[in-house]
């Protein structure tokens, strides 16, 4: 019997011999004294919670842990130990809650996880608010589809340049991926490029009603600088109302006459004129 079951009468009987519901009704009332109090604890109270929580979820039910995994997974002083028990379990509706949020998982732990369980393990932490390089690296490598597509959505996700790369590869056969990458704040022009070049015709046209307006004008004059190719710049016009596009590139220098801002009511653009560093273009 350890220390912590010492101080609590009938705690350690009910460990070694109690039933099931015996077991999960203490289980549940120790969660809610610590619950109570929780913003309160010290460490060494918080250690004492870990210690009596682990010997009784070990023999708690799947329904059981799955609660006390979902209530502890906001909390940033949750005990540490049984957090880290909670997100190794192979049953996912255990590990889910705290791999989709909980801030007492380090960096180590994640990685360790994604590396060695499975799809749902990797898509509950696709979900997190913030995923590292080093993190994406191994979700982009063994992810199926929907966990590439969901870590790909994730705004609060940051890529090494390997895994953009991987990210974008594997786009090239994904359309969905392709859109969701192609929203991403973080999408430079030469990635940018990289995707619009493996995407299918659909796929691209698709992309031009969701990059950004500025990245996705300055992008296509450097694709389409052939002056034969009139049909991407022709989709380019299709694509945006010249006021919006003002609008969107305030910061750069841009110039319109009257005509071309007024194409949103049909009169035929004239004059685009488009200055950015190291880029003018006069149409």
């Amino acid at each position: 019997m350890t220390v912590a079951t010492s101080l609590i009468p009938g705690l350690g009987e009910i460990i070694r011999n109690g039933d099931s519901k015996r077991r999960a009704e203490a289980l549940r009332r120790i969660a809610d004294l610590f619950f109570e109090d929780a913003t309160k604890l010290r460490p060494h109270h918080i250690e004492m919670f870990d210690e009596i929580l682990l010997e009784l979820v070990v023999h708690a039910e799947l329904i059981a842990r799955a609660e006390l995994a979902e209530r502890l997974s906001p909390f940033a002083n949750a005990p540490r130990v049984l957090v880290g028990r909670l997100a190794r379990e192979d049953e996912i509706l255990v590990a889910g809650p705290v791999l989709r949020r909980s801030p007492v998982l380090g960096e180590e732990d994640l990685l360790e996880i994604a590396r060695l369980k499975g799809q749902g393990h990797l898509l509950a932490m696709s979900e997190r608010r913030a995923l590292s390089p080093d993190l994406t690296d191994v979700i982009v490598s063994r992810g199926d589809r929907e966990v590439v597509r969901r870590t790909a959505g994730n705004h609060g996700a940051i890529f090494s340049e390997s895994g953009y790369g991987e990210l974008i590869r594997r786009a090239a056969q994904d359309g969905v991926l392709t859109l969701a990458v192609g929203q991403r704040d973080d999408l430079s022009d030469r990635r940018l490029k990289q995707l619009l070049a493996g995407s299918l015709d659909v796929i691209r046209r698709r992309l031009f009603d969701i990059v950004k307006p500025s990245g996705i004008l300055y992008l296509s004059w450097r694709v389409t600088d052939n002056a034969d190719d009139r049909d991407a710049k022709g989709r380019l016009y299709a694509a945006f109302d010249p006021a919006l596009v003002l609008a969107e590139l305030k910061p750069a220098a841009v110039l319109l006459d009257e005509e071309a801002v007024s194409a949103s009511s049909g009169k035929k653009i004239h004059r685009l004129v488009v200055k950015k560093p190291g880029l003018e273009i006069r149409e």
